[in-house]
């Protein structure tokens, strides 16, 4: 029904469409030809100049912010006007009316908008809400009606509401193929996924914004400048001090040596520094030759052992830990000259040559260390010797023994020979061995036991000079006179004792006793004869009896002094011969005894000096001197004489 009544719309618009109306269809026809789209109605003349730039100004702008309204296909039905009568001749055209006269005409710049709105793809067409159609699909909008063909008769005039419904179709039209366009752009310009966007417009910057983005690209200028810089010197000072690396070669560590017990030692480990720089970059050579110690090779059998070091403007430091792990010594390697073993055991040693920098001094120098670990073991053969190889009758010989452990049992002599126990002396142990007056001439072994050695010494004895006196009787013999058997048991009781008594002469020595009168009436030794015989005279035979001390004429009531040092350990009357007795322990051994003494001044336990008077002389008076029960030549003792007691 709605098709039947547009057709006879369109028949009516035809038939009464003025002739400039047609002559204006006829030229758009022409320029649309060759395109398959039919046109829609145009717009009536007030629209048209509507819609000129030209005319408008900024109009077009504001419909193309408008929404595109879809159009009604669906056209109101318009009553049928009826035809007037046709004339076989042709009316003249009429004449167009003022108000079409004085519209101007649509520029043409609309037939080619509509021929690319021909043109669109179908897409678009969808997007702009208005469906393009070829010659096979008609559209639901109203059909613009055909042009008649030359010499047809041309169609009436459109009605206003004809030009209204076709002024809005181009409308839409416009509208549809600006917003398909706009589309098309903006698809154009979006980016792919992936790809940046498009700038944005630039947006004008304040003076004060220029002004920071100015400072800041200067800073960025400077910052790069610098890093430049900073980045050549990096590289020239590399390629510098990796020369001056290069150069830092073994050369310059000091050439230290060392030696223990005349063993050259290795170094179990090192580490020196050598300057790079200054004293600010050094190159490092270090090494650990061994962990575990290096063993000495032998046995040390002296308390002293011989340390060598060379170490050119080094230090040193040196501990020497026992098999227990305590430290036995600590301290420089100079100071170690002066140490004494005094046990036998194997020891581990560490010594360190080693040279810091010196902080007042700004040149540059080699420091590290260099590390010696060894082990070494200690056996220590002592030192037994004898004072003298030879002795006389009435001697005294000391022996001694040192270098060994200073926690070593004491020291035990055999021999043939009495001898006293060994003493502690100031630096090793001595004993004395006594040769009697009746000692057998001739060579004696001495052997010694001491830290796991034996040593044997050899002693020759020597006979004194013949001493002698003969006498017709016996009456012409020396009195007073005290023999070896006429020494009290008390008297030998006491020369039993003191054998581990320090010697007490060690500081002053000995001295004379006697002040006044002192003239030997029987040296030590001399041997008295009675009644001998021309032949047993010229063989030096015979009965006889020698003297074992010695016997001096003194002032009657004079001093007697103490010879040395020493403690009382008898002063008493004995009664007999001996009479007023006064014995006196020196230590070591050593006793000193005065028989027929006049009074005596001192008590047993008093403790004497060299020289302290002891007691009042008599007329005549017996010294003598025993080393352990031997009694020796006293006189030689008190004139400090005897070479043996001058060892302590």
């Amino acid at each position: 029904m709605e098709d039947k009544n547009f057709d006879k719309e369109k028949t009516a618009g035809q038939e009464h469409a003025p002739a400039g109306h047609n002559r204006r269809r006829r030229r758009r026809k022409k320029s649309g030809s060759a395109h398959h789209v039919q046109q829609p109605a145009a717009r009536p003349e007030a629209e048209k100049t509507a819609v000129t730039p030209e005319a408008s100004g900024s109009e077009p702008e504001k419909e193309k912010t408008e929404p595109v309204t879809e159009q009604t296909t669906e056209a109101p039905a318009v009553p049928e006007s009826p035809e007037p009568a046709e004339s076989p001749d042709a009316a003249p055209e009429p004449a167009e009316t003022p108000q079409e006269a004085d519209q101007p005409e649509p520029p043409e710049e609309a037939e080619p908008a509509a021929e690319e709105a021909a043109q669109l793809p179908e897409t678009a067409e969808k997007d702009a809400g208005t469906t393009i159609s070829s010659q096979d699909q008609t559209p639901e909008s109203p059909e613009t009606p055909e042009e008649p063909a030359e010499g047809e008769e041309d169609e009436e005039p459109e009605t206003p509401e004809q030009a209204r419904r076709a002024a809005e179709m181009t409308r839409t039209v416009q509208l549809s193929i600006e917003k398909i366009v706009e589309n098309i752009e903006r698809e154009e310009s979006e980016p792919e996924e992936g790809e940046p966007a498009e700038d944005a417009e630039t947006v004008p910057l304040t003076r004060l914004q220029q002004l920071h983005q100015r400072v800041g690209d200067s800073l960025w200028s400077l910052l790069k400048w610098m890093i430049f810089v900073v980045a050549f010197v990096a590289v020239v000072a590399g390629a510098g001090i990796a020369w001056l690396y290069k150069g830092a070669t073994p050369d310059a560590i000091p050439q230290v040596s060392a030696s223990f017990n005349g063993q050259d030692l290795q170094a179990t480990s090192y580490s020196w520094h050598v300057p790079v720089v200054a004293n600010i970059f050094k190159r490092t050579y270090a090494d650990t030759v061994s962990k575990d110690p290096i063993e000495i090779e032998g046995t040390i059998q002296s308390a002293q052992v011989d340390l060598d070091v060379s170490h050119p403007d080094c230090d040193t430091t040196l501990t020497v830990e026992d098999s227990t792990g305590e430290t036995v010594f600590e301290g420089t390697a100079e100071q170690f000259g002066n140490f004494t073993f005094t046990e036998n055991d194997t020891y581990t040693a560490e010594l360190v040559i080693f040279r810091t920098e010196k902080k007042i001094s700004h040149a540059a120098e080699v420091s590290g260390k260099q590390v010696y670990r060894f082990t070494f073991t200690v056996s220590l053969r002592p030192s037994i010797r004898l004072n003298t190889v030879s002795a006389t009758q009435g001697g005294v010989v000391a022996v001694r023994a040192s270098g060994g452990a200073a926690e070593q049992e004491t020291p035990i002599l055999t021999s043939d020979l009495t001898a006293t126990a060994f003493h502690r002396g100031e630096n090793d142990w001595v004993c004395y061995l006594p040769i009697a007056v009746d000692q057998e001439p001739g060579d004696y072994t001495v052997t010694v036991s001491y830290a796991g050695y034996i040593e044997e010494l050899s002693l020759t004895v020597k006979a004194r000079a013949n001493t002698f006196k003969d006498y017709s009787r016996k009456s012409q013999l020396t009195s007073p006179y005290m023999a070896d058997s006429d020494t009290h048991a008390e008297v030998l009781a006491l020369l039993k004792t003191g054998d581990d008594q320090p010697a007490a002469w060690s500081e002053d020595g000995f001295t004379l006793p006697f002040t006044g009168k002192a003239e030997v009436e029987l040296a030590y030794g001399t041997t008295e004869y009675v009644g001998r015989s021309r032949s047993e005279r010229v063989a030096g035979t015979g009965t006889g009896r020698t003297c074992s001390n010695v016997v001096v004429s003194t002032t009657r009531g004079g001093d007697l002094l103490a010879p040395a040092a020493g403690k009382v350990v008898l002063a008493q009357d004995l009664g007999g011969t001996a009479g007023y007795t006064v014995v006196i322990d020196h230590g070591a051994g050593v006793h000193s005894i005065f028989y027929c003494l006049r009074s005596i001044s001192v008590k047993a336990g008093t403790t004497v000096k060299a020289g302290q008077v002891l007691a009042e002389t008599d007329r005549t008076t017996i010294g003598d001197v025993r080393v352990g029960t031997v009694s020796v030549e006293p006189t030689s003792v008190w004139r400090n004489e005897c070479d043996a007691l001058n060892h302590y």
